[in-house]
């Protein structure tokens, strides 16, 4: 009676968390666009077991800076489950107390030649995977520069792996044995992580 009566409060707390966490603020739609008009827009390849939490849109921020284009993509998932079921109903809490937010963001960036529209390289801060698998409870988060000639290339479009259930990102596949889900189309918006983040 006593341990009900634990996780009934704990419930009631958790609710009341994610609750506060919610937003009720209302901001200008960001402006959609396409694949095919974005420069050496992502393939991305991600584990089918992870359907439920899909990618729902990508932003796109292009800056040029001298013979270089800067483009700033920011790839938002449906949600983040953690593998082990018993914690991921913790963590939803925790994420939407701390992100206001139960969906996943996760931002790199690719430096493309302005005159030969060929990648330079890809940087990825804080969303590199390393070697880290899918079903890995606890993931680290890395930080990685990667050259363009080291990506795989599908219909033109370099591609991006997914490989963690956090949705870290690599070059190369870490789950080989898993089904793989590809997306070589999406909703795209024009904007930056700033402009993601508040819807």
């Amino acid at each position: 009676m006593l341990m009900l009566s634990f996780f009934k409060s704990l419930f009631l707390f958790s609710s009341g968390i994610y609750l506060c966490g919610a937003s009720c603020r209302s901001f200008a739609p960001a402006e959609k666009t396409n694949t095919s008009s974005i420069p050496l827009a992502p393939v991305f390849i991600v584990p089918e077991c992870d359907h439920r939490n899909g990618i729902e849109k990508v932003y796109f921020k292009l800056t040029r800076r001298d013979s270089v284009t800067v483009e700033e993509i920011t790839v938002v998932f449906r949600d983040e489950d953690q593998p082990f079921f018993l914690f991921d109903g913790i963590y939803d809490v925790y994420r939407r107390a701390k992100y206001h937010r139960k969906k996943d963001m996760e931002t790199f960036f690719m430096h493309i030649n302005t005159q030969t529209s060929s990648l330079n390289y890809v940087y990825f801060e804080d969303t590199y995977s390393g070697e880290q698998r899918f079903r890995k409870g606890i993931v680290k988060h890395y930080q990685e520069v990667v050259t363009g000639t080291l990506l795989e290339w599908q219909v033109g479009r370099p591609v991006i792996y997914i490989n963690t259930w956090n949705h870290l990102f690599s070059e190369s596949d870490t789950n080989p044995e898993l089904a793989k889900q590809i997306y070589l189309d999406y909703p795209c918006y024009k904007g930056a992580r700033t402009d993601a983040e508040p819807h």
